[in-house]
């Protein structure tokens, strides 16, 4: 297997956990063996319970108090979504992707032709990057020290609370290409005019 992919995803409305698991589903288009779908209490895997199939309105019940994992096997290799509350309304969704025929760059790019189509407000921000640590903070800035293998961050502007970054691209989207360590911040009137 090739290093896993991870995109975190900071959601503030769980109606976007079913676009999430969607994009999750479709990357790239491959046989989809088995689905497993598993929701514990913590990171030490206590009190599991397994669901029978993927039902949003359980998922959005369970995702204010519980961590869900969601793993599926595909042909040559394994894919998936984890769903944990950060927050009362904000959750940290993960996406992670590991395949022996790496399509990284395919994968990036088809996550920010969804950003483009789907509300953008909904999702606060994405870290992409191969084997990453995330750590969620308010501050950018803390949030980037504690964080590690980031390759980007795409962040919407209404992300900030403080206004003391000064050094960002807006992102193109035309161009639907991510470089390495930029910060891109989506713009909302940008994104209206597409």
């Amino acid at each position: 297997m090739g290093e896993v992919l991870e995109i975190s995803c900071v959601i503030k409305n769980k109606d976007c956990i079913i676009n999430l698991y969607e994009y999750m589903k479709h990357i790239p288009d491959n046989e989809n063996l088995s689905e497993k779908i598993e929701i514990m209490d913590n990171w030490q895997y206590e009190n599991i319970v397994e669901l029978d199939l993927f039902d949003i309105g359980v998922i959005k019940e369970y995702a204010e108090n519980k961590i869900i994992l969601i793993r599926e096997e595909i042909s040559d290799g394994s894919k998936g979504l984890d769903i944990e509350a950060i927050s009362k309304h904000c959750y940290h969704v993960e996406i992670w992707y590991n395949q022996r025929n790496e399509y990284y760059d395919e994968i990036k790019k088809n996550l920010l032709e969804l950003i483009c189509k789907n509300r953008i407000e909904d999702i606060c921000l994405i870290a992409v990057g191969n084997e990453t640590l995330f750590k969620f903070d308010e501050d950018f800035l803390e949030m980037d020290k504690k964080s590690h293998d980031i390759d980007a961050w795409i962040i919407s502007e209404n992300f900030f609370r403080c206004k003391n970054i000064t050094t960002y691209h807006e992102y193109d989207i035309q161009k639907r290409k991510i470089d390495k360590s930029v910060i891109y911040i989506l713009s909302l009137r940008k994104r209206n005019s597409i």
